[in-house]
Order: structure tokens, then C-alpha cells, then sequence
């Protein structure tokens, strides 16, 4: 169907555009890391612009353009009640992993040493 094509190509666009922006704001204006932040706010940018309006114009994409409504949000409570309980472990996880390296940063080398 060719549904992605134009969005490659914008994205293609966009990420030349990404260079050239990169180039005028960090070295032209010389604003140096926040010249990068600026460059692809503006590319990500004028990307979701191209993408909404080839979306709105198509007549193949705009055709399965349905409102949100609230059964949009039915069978959300079966997967919630699996996925948050899981969501939980793996970030309690991830939290004991840091606690265990700041504390391992505290106690330094020696008292490591002797456990």
C-alpha cells in the first residue's frame, strides 16, 4: 500500500534538515550543546507537522481516522491488572540495582573488601 513511504521520505528530509540546523546553531551561533537541543526540537517538529498533514490529505490513511471515544478503552482493565504488578517488580528491581551501587559508592573500597 505504500502507507510508509512519505514519512521515510520526511524523515529522510527532516534528518538532512537535522544536519544543517545542527551546524547553523552550534557553530554559526555558537550556542554549543543547546544549539543540538534546539536543532532537533525543530526537526522533530517540522517532522510531526509533515507526517499530521500527509496523514489529514491522504485519502487512504484519512479513511481509518476514527474519533476517541470511550470504547476505545474497553479490555484495558485485564491488561492493567497484569501489567502494572509487573511494571512495579521490574522497576523495584532496577531501584535496588542503583541503591546497591550508591551504597557500594559509600562504603568504599576497603569495607567492600571485608564482607
Amino acid at each position: 500500500m505504500r502507507i510508509t513511504f512519505f514519512p521515510m521520505v520526511a524523515m529522510i528530509l527532516t534528518t538532512l534538515l537535522h544536519v544543517l540546523l545542527s551546524l547553523l546553531f552550534v557553530f554559526h551561533y555558537d550556542m554549543g550543546v543547546i544549539g543540538l537541543a534546539v536543532a532537533v526540537t525543530c526537526k522533530d517538529f517540522v517532522l510531526v507537522v509533515l507526517t499530521m498533514l500527509y496523514c489529514y490529505c491522504s485519502p487512504v490513511v484519512s479513511e481509518v481516522l476514527i474519533p476517541f471515544d470511550m470504547e476505545a478503552l474497553r479490555g484495558w482493565g485485564e491488561y492493567l491488572s497484569i501489567s502494572i504488578p509487573a511494571a512495579i517488580m521490574i522497576c523495584a528491581e532496577y531501584y535496588a540495582f542503583e541503591f546497591i551501587t550508591i551504597a557500594a559508592g559509600v562504603l568504599g573500597v576497603v569495607e567492600l573488601a571485608s564482607i
